[in-house]
Order: structure tokens, then C-alpha cells, then sequence
């Protein structure tokens, strides 16, 4: 079940067509368009839900109990859909208990940037754990405006994580932090 699907920018064709099934969901109306257009050529097994991921995961769980999950550079836009940022961390961390049993993973927005950008400090790097917000903006050399996406907790404490720097324009750049869900020690 890919969970915030899109246009599946981020998504090779060769990944799609691991899979027997993809269960595509996204808000966006225009997501199933967008998203078969890009990947009319995997040869992928594609279907697609319109549902607000958020609102109603818990539904999307019951319905899909054996399927493996993956967040789809989605988590890290929650923030934007409540006024609320401590509420939305929370949310977010709760997740990796949700999901406690399923096999899932998740690409996410960690930080945001704005401001001047040192090249030597944009290799992606690998972390074995849970990493302070205030140790990534330092590790990173952040300068500017920094914005946290609140996603600091959702995976796992013990889950290897990869780090990658995602450069929108010159001057703006976000981190996605990516890893595997499933809890290392059950």
C-alpha cells in the first residue's frame, strides 16, 4: 500500500513492478491521472483510492491487514494540515506503534532549509538511530531558516536511517530522512 502516492515522482518504474499489487492512496484528485501518466510503462498492477490518509488510516489498516506500507514522502507535510505542531508530533510518533506487527517504511521531509548552503555539507549519511533534531541542524550546517517537519520520531528509535539531501532550487533544501518502520525488536 503506497500511502500518499501522488504523481509517484519519487517512485522508479522498476521499483513499482516488484510487486504483485500496488494500492495506491492519495487526497489529490488528480493523483491517479498524474500517477499512471508517470508510470504508464512500468507494467505495474496499479489501483488507486482517493482518501485523506490521515483522516482515516485506521479504515485503510482494517481493510489492508496483510499489506506492507510505504509513506511516500507524505509524513512530513502533516504539519500543514493542523495548527497544532505538538498534537502532529505526537500523531506522527504514535504511528511506529499503529504499525506495530506490519512491515512499512517511510521517506519523509525531516528539515527544510532557506539561506546559504555549504556544498561540502550535502552527502546523504547513514545514522544506526534516533537522531536530535538539534543534532541533525548541527551535523548539517544549517544557516538560515530552518523548519522542522515534526517527523523526528516517526520511525523506530533503533531503525537505521538514511539521510538525503533534497536541493529544490538554489538556497532551498530539504533533508529526508528514510528508513524501515518495522520495529528492529518486537
Amino acid at each position: 500500500m503506497l500511502l500518499g502516492a501522488s504523481a509517484g515522482w519519487t517512485l522508479p518504474d522498476d521499483f513499482l513492478k516488484r510487486f504483485e499489487h500496488v494500492h495506491a492512496v492519495d487526497a489529490d484528485p488528480l493523483a491517479p491521472f498524474l500517477f499512471g501518466w508517470n508510470h504508464a510503462k512500468s507494467g505495474a498492477k496499479i489501483s488507486f483510492e482517493r482518501v485523506d490518509l490521515f483522516a482515516q488510516l485506521e479504515d485503510l489498516l482494517e481493510r489492508y491487514p496483510h499489506h506492507a506500507i510505504l509513506f511516500s514522502n507524505v509524513l512530513g507535510q502533516r504539519g500543514f494540515h493542523s495548527d497544532d505542531s505538538a498534537a502532529v508530533e505526537a500523531e506522527l510518533a504514535d504511528l511506529k506503534l499503529r504499525l506495530k506487527g506490519r512491515h512499512w517504511a517511510s521517506y519523509h521531509d525531516r528539515l527544510s532549509l532557506a539561506g546559504p548552503l555549504e556544498p561540502a555539507r550535502l552527502s546523504p549519511f547513514t545514522s544506526q538511530g534516533f537522531v536530535l533534531t538539534q543534532d541533525l541542524v548541527k551535523k548539517i550546517g544549517a544557516a538560515g531558516t530552518c523548519s522542522d517537519h515534526l517527523t523526528g520520531s516517526v520511525l523506530p528509535d533503533n531503525a537505521p536511517r538514511q539521510f538525503l539531501p533534497w536541493q529544490l532550487k538554489p538556497g532551498r533544501l530539504h533533508w529526508v530522512e528514510a528508513g524501515i518502520g518495522t520495529d528492529l525488536n518486537p
